[in-house]
């Protein structure tokens, strides 16, 4: 796992420097080495830092030049089916000089071109330049685990795995207001947008191709090459196969426990130590349950402990650490430790989100304890079922259709004592003919509603749709997903390539990074998605949490299974309402006020959800 860079500047009298800058702005995203390609003919460079997890040799060393051909490839990521990939490709006759990953994505382009892409397992975002044909490619994997941000200013071309790197460089960046918007609908920036009106982020499953035509840069539209309903064809999505009705058959359950089987083997590989998040939840203990029954025998986990607060789940994890006999380091976390490492927090976080702290600390932990690779339950949810949204989502939309809608929502708003659900439930009536209205009442943090009168008269702040449109987070599908899902692998769709990709696998990333460890997710892999997508309605249980995956692999211990639904998350709902964080959010409230006009001057954390305070405060530091 690496930080990726690259700058196309005529203009630039020391492009060195600035991709320097750019390079090092990421230093903790790669602390092992760095590299640099500066192009003979152009303006044009490559960077490259380097966290050593693969052929931990000098031979690693990005960017990485190919030997035969006018290729070079700078490449943030892991290949888990890289050694069969170069086995195929060395009894083609292909010759390879090192063990790594990157050149086997590096000859399989030369080889095959973007047809290489469908052939990678794993999470990437590269850029390959062929300095014969002036033309540079980037490329994204499937789920958008790994992030590739890039834009345009006159004739400056430029890319990164962090927006920090252009701000580090000195690029004149302006704030989106469109962007700004987009968060406080829901709490995250959604692609292809970023905090900047100038950058872009590059699309999960998709790639880009720049030319240079008379010395200028020419960027192409991007290209979808794999989309959320390839997992499936369209004549197996809707069939869950004999036994559908009322369960599933045990050959599924036999065959989707193959699958993360599969998948887990696949994120061990490495040549460092692998370790795991254990929170005491289903997901993290699934997890370790199965590299125990794998055979793996020495397992380090990590979990976060809150001493005395209804959110410590560090009960739960020394169960499952017991069970199973992992070696377990718990770190505790009190708001003075998050006030300690308030600043750093805000610096890592890239662009605004309302989650990720909790990455952050156990990140940190982690890599202090010696580890560099990391497992995560991150994705479980998503695809097993887990979230609160798959009981109520399929419910909205079928009151949607109904003549009682405002009727329900009416009596449910005057039983509510919260100002923002009303308001959510108010809009969820107003917009009954929205296909998303449904996700948006579960999932949003403000309305538009709620949004317009905080404009002051001048203010720039415009409307903007986090939720489908412009910005729809999977744009190959454009609507079709709806169409051909069944109700509950369509909430699928929706968490995971709305919340997941926009805020959990981004924060995942950029948090974890930040230490110097690499976080790896075995959920969220394509081939364990088609292993389950198809038998997630018969599976589903509202009773029954994720009970595919319980039963898949087995031996947990009920105690968690039957536990109440927690999630990894931090008690910031009590912290942001105690001194001394009260205070400090309130100064951003006001400056936020002060800065786009919205009549946000008074912390009332009674009348509304404390993740709209938050959102408030992380949106008024990136206004600053």
């Amino acid at each position: 796992m690496c930080r990726i860079a690259g700058l196309y500047d005529p203009e630039s009298t020391d492009l060195k420097a600035v991709l320097l800058r750019m390079r090092d702005a990421m230093q903790r995203g790669g602390p092992d080495d760095a590299g640099m390609y500066l192009s003979p003919d152009l303006p044009f460079g490559l960077a490259h830092r380097r966290l050593s997890v693969i052929d931990l040799s000098e031979a690693g060393r990005q960017p990485m030049c190919h030997d035969a051909r006018p290729l070079v490839i700078t490449f943030n990521g892991e290949i888990y089916n890289y050694q069969d990939l170069r086995k195929a490709f060395m009894a083609a006759g292909e010759p390879f000089r090192t063990a790594t990953d990157t050149e086997v994505i590096l000859r399989g382009y030369a080889r095959l071109g973007v047809d290489i892409l469908p052939r990678l397992r794993g999470m990437f975002a590269f850029a390959i330049w062929d300095e014969e044909q002036r033309e540079l490619l980037l490329a994204r994997d499937r789920m958008g685990i790994k992030p590739l941000y890039y834009g345009m200013q006159g004739c400056r071309f430029f890319f990164a795995s962090e927006l920090k790197a252009f701000r580090k460089a000195g690029f004149p960046l302006t704030v989106s207001q469109q962007a700004a918007t987009a968060f406080l609908q829901a709490g995250s920036i959604p692609a292809p947008l970023t905090l900047y009106e100038e950058v872009q982020a590059l699309p999960p499953g998709h790639y880009v191709r720049v030319h240079w035509r008379e010395g200028r840069p020419v960027v192409e539209p991007p290209v979808c090459w794999w989309r959320f309903t390839d997992l499936l064809s369209s004549a197996s999505v809707k069939s869950n196969g004999p036994g559908s009705v009322g369960g599933y058959t045990p050959e599924v359950r036999d065959a989707v426990r193959r699958a993360l089987i599969d998948t887990l083997q696949a994120h061990l590989v490495a040549d460092v130590e692998v370790g795991a998040f254990l929170s005491g939840g289903i997901d993290s203990t699934a997890i370790v349950s199965l590299l125990r029954q794998m055979g793996v025998s020495d397992i380090r986990t990590v979990s976060v402990v809150f001493p005395g607060h209804e959110l410590d789940e560090s009960h739960y994890a020394r169960l499952a650490a017991d069970r199973f006999g992992v070696r377990h380091e718990e770190v505790v976390v009190t708001a003075n430790d998050i006030l300690n490492e308030w600043e750093d927090i805000f610096q890592v976080m890239d662009q605004p989100t309302i989650d990720g702290l909790n990455v952050y600390v156990v990140s940190q932990a982690a890599r202090r304890a010696g580890l560099k690779v990391v497992l995560s339950g991150l994705g479980g949810d998503e695809l097993f079922g887990g979230y609160p949204s798959f009981r109520w989502v399929p419910r909205l939309r079928r009151w949607q259709s109904s003549r009682w809608l405002p009727l329900v929502m009416q009596l449910a708003a005057a039983k509510t004592k919260m100002v923002d659900r009303r308001r959510r439930l108010q809009a969820f009536v107003q917009q009954r003919r929205d296909p998303l209205a449904a996700y948006r009442l579960v999932r949003g943090l403000f309305t538009d509603a709620e949004l317009q009168p905080w404009l002051s008269r001048g203010s720039s702040l415009p409307t903007a749709n986090a939720y489908g449109g412009p910005t729809e987070a999977d744009s190959c599908d454009d609507g079709y997903a709806e169409r051909v899902l069944t109700p509950l692998q369509y909430v699928s769709y929706l968490e995971t390539t709305h919340y997941m990709r926009n805020q959990l696998l981004r924060d995942a990333d950029v948090f974890s990074m930040a230490h110097g460890l690499e976080l790896r997710v075995p959920f969220v892999d394509h081939e364990l998605y088609a292993a389950v997508l198809p038998h997630l309605d018969a599976a589903y249980r509202p009773g029954y949490p994720k009970r595919l995956l319980v039963e898949a692999v087995g031996m947990l211990p009920m105690a968690i299974v039957e536990r109440r639904k927690q999630g990894f998350t931090f008690p910031l709902a009590d912290w942001i309402r105690q001194e001394p964080m009260r205070s400090r959010i309130a100064e951003g409230l006001h400056r936020l006020s002060s800065t786009l006009g919205l009549q946000v001057d008074r912390l009332s954390l009674s009348e509304s959800h404390w993740s709209r305070t938050w959102a408030l405060y992380v949106l008024s530091r990136f206004m600053e």
